[in-house]
């Protein structure tokens, strides 16, 4: 079997030979498409196979000082508001391990605040159905996707959450208003998460002092 053979199907067993790639990163498509790792046999395989050419050393070393630029920047951002960023470890479940650490001051209660959010979704799944994107087609295979560990929180899940929380979640991103989803008919009912889209992951707000963040609604936009 050969690696382009292997595109496009996801199989039990692949066997790959690195003796003859057709171009750089041929090999991870077909090994993005064995199931397990225990079938995924690999033939001829060096130290002297993998090397990273110059335009992709390039590629990376641009994206990594980008990064580090907006981190900056949202850094700046919040510090003009008198707020700081607390780092949160990402996982696919950051943004519920950052409302853990805005609730609790800990990351640890991520899994229950998930499942509460699961079964808010499973007792409204006519509510939700519409918003459902063609990735899942259906609210039950959504739900199904949601509940894994591990599995990142979109607009839907960050509803959930701020329904059965009581609380307004105030998301932060850098170069925007902050934005409210509500949760809660009283605006001082706040938690505070900072997004960055270009890395999928979410990370805590606090105050300076390191007491709960708050913005008045002038200093935030809506949604319905």
């Amino acid at each position: 079997m050969t690696v382009h053979k292997a595109q496009g199907i996801t199989v039990d067993q692949v066997v790959i030979s690195t003796k003859d790639f057709f171009g750089t990163d041929m090999g991870y498509t077909a090994l993005s498409r064995v199931r397990t790792v225990e079938g995924l046999f690999i033939v001829d395989l060096h130290v002297n196979k993998f090397y990273c050419n110059e335009n992709i050393d390039k590629v990376l070393s641009q994206m990594k000082a980008m990064k580090l630029s907006n981190l900056f920047a949202v850094t700046e951002q919040l510090a003009s508001i008198g707020f700081q960023i607390v780092n949160i470890l990402g996982d696919g479940n950051c943004f519920f391990r950052a409302i853990s650490h805005q609730l609790y001051r800990h990351e640890h209660d991520h899994l229950n605040i998930r499942s509460a959010t699961i079964n808010y979704l499973i007792e409204n799944m006519n509510n939700f159905a519409p918003f459902v994107d063609d990735m899942d087609s259906t609210i039950e295979n959504y739900i199904e996707r949601m509940s894994r560990n591990g599995t990142y929180a979109d607009h839907l899940a960050i509803s959930a959450t701020a329904v059965i929380l009581n609380k307004n979640i105030i998301i932060h991103e850098i170069g925007k208003t902050p934005l409210l989803i509500p949760g809660s008919d009283f605006i001082d009912h706040q938690v505070h998460v900072c997004y960055y889209p270009d890395l999928l992951h979410y990370d805590s707000i606090v105050c300076v002092n390191n007491e709960s963040a708050f913005l008045s609604a002038e200093q935030i936009l809506f949604t319905s």
